[in-house]
C-alpha cells in the first residue's frame, strides 16, 4: 500500500510549512519538507544575522495576538505560557509541537529550492518537478511529487523605497528586517518611514536611546493595545461573534466606526495624536503597538507625514 502513497513536496520550514507537513503526515501522505536554513520554525526562529530571503525579527519582538486565539486547534500552549508569547517563549511551543508530531523526520534543512515545474506528464497526472539544491554540498537533486504546497511566507524580503538625494546621504539606511539592536543609535536622530508593525516597533525601541525619532507616514493607522478591557488580551474583546454580526447587518464602514469611536479612541484619541488614517478599520489591517502613545506624548516619537528626500545631513 505504501508504494500508492502519493508525495507531497513541502516549500519553507516556518509556522505554515510545520503545519501543513503535520496534516500531510496524519492523512498518510509521503511528505517531504524543504527548509532553506538549518532551523524550523521560519519567522519566530530567531537570527542574530538577517538573511535576504529569510524571515526576520527584532529581538524584543512580541506575537501579535494571544496564545488562545492563535494555538493549533489539537495543541494548546501550556498554561504557564504568556498571553502574548515572545518570541523565543513562541519558539519553545513550536518545538514542543514538532516534536510531539514527529515531523522533523520529513524535513530537509540547508536545502533551496530552485525550481517548480509540470512534469511532462502532467495533463495525465498533475505532477509537479521539484529541483532543490543543498546549500551545503551544493548538490542538486530533481523529483517527481504529486502535489506541492507553497509555505515560504511573504514577510522574506525586505522592500526599501528610494528618494531624492539618497546616494548623497551620509547617514544609515536599512530595512527593520536588518534592525537587531538599538546601541548604534544612541544619541542619534532616526527617521522611520512607514507605520506598519515593524515600523512602529523600531520607532518604540530607537527612541529609548535615541536623541530624537522622527516617524514617517502617508496614511497613518488604526493602532490596538494588546491589553484590552479589563486587563484582558483585546482579542477576547474584539474576536467575538458580534462583530460579525453587525458586519452581516450593517454597512463594513459603520461597523469600522463604531469599533473606532466606541473602542480604539477610548484607549487614546487617534486624531489627537495625529495619527488617524483617512479609511476605516476594516479597509486595511490595524497595527498593534502598546508603547506608541506614550511616545508620542513623550515627544520621544515626533509624527512626520512627509518623507520626501534626503539631504547630506540630517
Amino acid at each position: 500500500m505504501n508504494s500508492f502513497k502519493k508525495k507531497i513536496a513541502v516549500l519553507g520550514g516556518g509556522l505554515a510549512g510545520i503545519g501543513a507537513t503535520a496534516s500531510l503526515k496524519e492523512e498518510g501522505f509521503d511528505v517531504d519538507c524543504f527548509e532553506k536554513t538549518s532551523q524550523y520554525g521560519g519567522t519566530w526562529c530567531y537570527r542574530e544575522e538577517s538573511e535576504e530571503g529569510v524571515p526576520s525579527i527584532m529581538p524584543t519582538t512580541i506575537i501579535n495576538h494571544s496564545k488562545e486565539m492563535g494555538a493549533v486547534s489539537n495543541f494548546p500552549p501550556p498554561k504557564e505560557f504568556n498571553n502574548f508569547m515572545r518570541h523565543h517563549e513562541l519558539y519553545k511551543y513550536i518545538t514542543e509541537y514538532v516534536t510531539q508530531k514527529d515531523v522533523l523526520k520529513h524535513f530537509h534543512f540547508n536545502t533551496e529550492v530552485k525550481t517548480v515545474q509540470r512534469a511532462p506528464d502532467y495533463e495525465e497526472t498533475g505532477r509537479w518537478t521539484v529541483t532543490v539544491r543543498n546549500r551545503i554540498t551544493e548538490e542538486e537533486t530533481t523529483n517527481i511529487y504529486d502535489g506541492v504546497l507553497v509555505c515560504v511566507g511573504h514577510i522574506n524580503r525586505p522592500k526599501l523605497p528610494t528618494y531624492p538625494g539618497q546616494d548623497q546621504f551620509k547617514g544609515k539606511i536599512l530595512h527593520s528586517h536588518s534592525l537587531k539592536g538599538v546601541a548604534p543609535y544612541h544619541n542619534k536622530t532616526v527617521v522611520v518611514v512607514g507605520m506598519g508593525c515593524s515600523g512602529l516597533d523600531a520607532a518604540v525601541e530607537t527612541s529609548s536611546v535615541a536623541k530624537q525619532v522622527y516617524l514617517s507616514t502617508r496614511s497613518g493607522a488604526h493602532v490596538i493595545n494588546r491589553i484590552g478591557p479589563k486587563g484582558l488580551p483585546y482579542d477576547y474583546t474584539l474576536i467575538r461573534p458580534y462583530i460579525y454580526q453587525l458586519l452581516d447587518i450593517f454597512p463594513a464602514n459603520f461597523v469600522g466606526w463604531l469599533l473606532e469611536t466606541c473602542y480604539l479612541d477610548f484607549q487614546y484619541d487617534h486624531k489627537l495624536y495625529a495619527i488617524k488614517p483617512d479609511h476605516h478599520i476594516f479597509s486595511k489591517d490595524p497595527i498593534l503597538n502598546d508603547h506608541i502613545g506614550s511616545k508620542l506624548m513623550s515627544g520621544a516619537v515626533i509624527m512626520n507625514h512627509t518623507s520626501n528626500a534626503l539631504q547630506k545631513t540630517v
